[in-house]
């Protein structure tokens, strides 16, 4: 080796992987990832016309907790892990329009309750028990609906937010067939003023119905006739 006969193979030590917080790895769970990429987009926007770095609007945190909630009220959006007053005041409006806009369009369901900490009294809720307590409540729901509940109503007696409770009846729509929006939209004039608007707009997304009728139909009003119209 010393004479140069040899060549020295010498051995490199294995990298060892980066360590993974907990924090990093938890993340994204429950994140709705093309919803954050919505709310990323239109974070550039907003910051744009204000003339300020990105993350000076939201951090992705805040928009990752957002696409993981779904929040469709200002009360809601406060619960989500940094947005305080003054940016729910100054983004919060824009923001809810995207989100509800997403999942009425991808029947997503909103407000969706995320549990940080567990009770030291409380053991914590298995998946199953989870997913049978879901499934319950939407069966409780279709029962009644086919009484002719109204949407308060069931939302009341499933304890769930009035946008699940909407995903829950545009399903049972669906899957009874049903074609007349009543009782859940009585006023006739409404159903009229959104078919036309879907005509002059387009059927494809709701947002620019809502637009197009200057706010004066809910959302939901708006996809429960767009559904009913579906079976026409």
């Amino acid at each position: 080796m010393l004479k140069g006969k040899e060549k020295p193979c010498l051995l490199k030590p294995a990298k060892k992987p980066a360590k993974v917080s907990k924090a990093a790895k938890d993340s994204w769970e429950g994140v709705d990832k093309q919803l954050f990429e919505i709310l990323r987009r239109l974070r550039q926007e907003i910051a744009q016309n204000k003339h300020v770095p990105a993350y000076i609007v939201f951090g992705d945190a805040t928009l990752r907790d957002m696409a993981r909630r779904r929040p469709s009220t200002p009360e809601t959006l406060l619960e989500v892990n940094g947005v305080g007053e003054k940016k729910c005041q100054q983004y919060g409006e824009t923001i809810l329009d995207a989100i509800k806009e997403y999942c009425f369009a991808n029947g997503v369901d909103m407000d969706v309750r995320v549990f940080c900490e567990t009770s030291f009294d409380q053991e914590p809720m298995a998946e199953s028990e989870k997913g049978s307590n879901f499934n319950k409540a939407r069966r409780d729901a279709f029962e009644l609906f086919r009484q002719g509940v109204s949407i308060k109503e069931v939302a009341q007696s499933i304890d769930r937010a009035e946008s699940t409770t909407v995903q829950y009846l545009v399903e049972y729509i669906k899957q009874e067939e049903i074609d007349n929006p009543y009782p859940w939209v009585d006023d006739e004039q409404i159903i009229r003023r959104v078919a036309e608007a879907g005509v002059e707009a387009g059927f494809e997304r709701l947002k620019p119905i809502f637009d197009y009728l200057n706010g004066e139909v809910s959302y939901n009003q708006i996809r429960i006739i767009f559904t009913c119209l579906g079976n026409c």
